[in-house]
């Protein structure tokens, strides 16, 4: 059985490639006649579903363990995209969402367990560059796979493409089996320490710009007349330089306040400057991403430290991610 560092790094290589889903769905969706009101409808689902059920999960989480967490995100996740695959009707992409929104609400206790399983800050750090890097090769995989579509855009390779993606998340399964569990714990909490609430509304603000940006990428190239082989090739460039910046922050592991502030204003500073035109926008995006992702290190493992010192660890990553979502939203 592999370690516990590449079993949960390969869990986060399938978290990036689902980038593939993201690029594609918007497109699969107006190939098959679906208007711009209804495609954010769906997408709309999927955002309220998942706000939905982060507080839920965390609850299960920290009643029986991240482990069952990983195992409903992974099979939630499968049925998603095999509905995706089978049907093309609005209510079946409606109940491919919600299942994709349960998904991402379970996936994010992935953090519990490795919350659990580090031993001191130095190591933390190491691990999250590590899983990090392991997300941006997924995300690479998954921008490249788009690029193939590129040649030929059948509807049948845009579905048989979205069931090839489902049956990966099914792999991770045995791995999950063989991780170390978190503890039960012994008196179960139905609300948050106030103090992780007022932590929780820093994810806000991170939610919004750094979400909106993502999100609207994609568009705002589209309009400026590339193609989705280019498109999927700056996606590609951006996930190379983000795993140089994951590399990078696992090297300061003694460093990490210090690199959050510093790659916090260098990407304060470059977000506004995507907005320039085309081959400046691209040069702006690549270090945007290289801060972006070594930012997102260091984040984590303060965020990690923070809550385990609250003892507030599930509850902590699901009222976050609830007030990012919102921040998205």
């Amino acid at each position: 059985m592999p370690s516990f560092k590449r079993s949960i790094a390969y869990i986060y290589s399938l978290s990036g490639s689902d980038i593939f889903r993201g690029i594609l769905f918007p497109i699969y969706a107006s190939r098959l006649g679906f208007s711009d009101l209804q495609i954010g409808v769906i997408l709309t689902l999927f955002t309220i579903v998942t706000l939905v059920a982060y507080y839920p999960a965390s609850l299960i989480t920290e009643k029986f363990g991240a482990k069952l967490s990983l195992y409903i995100s992974q099979i939630s996740y499968f049925i998603s995209l095999g509905i995706i695959f089978y049907t093309t009707s609005l209510f079946g992409l409606f109940l491919a969402y919600a299942s994709l929104g349960v998904a991402q609400a379970f996936l994010v206790q992935r953090n519990t367990i490795i919350i659990a399983n580090a031993k001191g800050k130095e190591e933390l750090n190491t691990l999250y560059s590590s899983v990090n890097g392991s997300s941006l090769l997924g995300r690479l995989l998954g921008s490249l796979g788009v690029a193939l579509l590129y040649f030929d855009p059948a509807i049948t390779y845009f579905r048989l493409s979205f069931l090839l993606l489902g049956v990966l998340w099914l792999t991770p399964i045995p791995l999950i089996h063989g991780l170390n569990d978190t503890k039960k714990a012994q008196k179960l909490t139905l609300s948050p320490q106030r103090n992780v609430l007022v932590y929780s509304v820093v994810a806000l603000f991170t939610g919004f710009g750094e979400n909106i940006i993502v999100t609207l990428l994609q568009l705002y190239y589209n309009n400026l007349g590339v193609n989705l082989l280019g498109i999927s090739l700056i996606y590609v460039s951006t996930s190379a330089v983000g795993y140089a910046g994951t590399y990078l922050a696992g090297r300061m592991s003694s460093r990490v306040v210090f690199g959050y502030l510093a790659s916090t204003l260098v990407y304060a500073l470059t977000a506004p400057l995507i907005g320039l035109p085309l081959i400046y926008s691209v040069i702006a995006v690549t270090v945007y991403s290289f801060v972006r992702f070594t930012r997102n290190v260091f984040g984590s493992v303060m965020r990690g430290e923070i809550l385990k010192s609250m003892n507030q660890v599930e509850k902590g990553y699901g009222t976050s991610s609830i007030t990012s979502t919102l921040g998205d939203s």
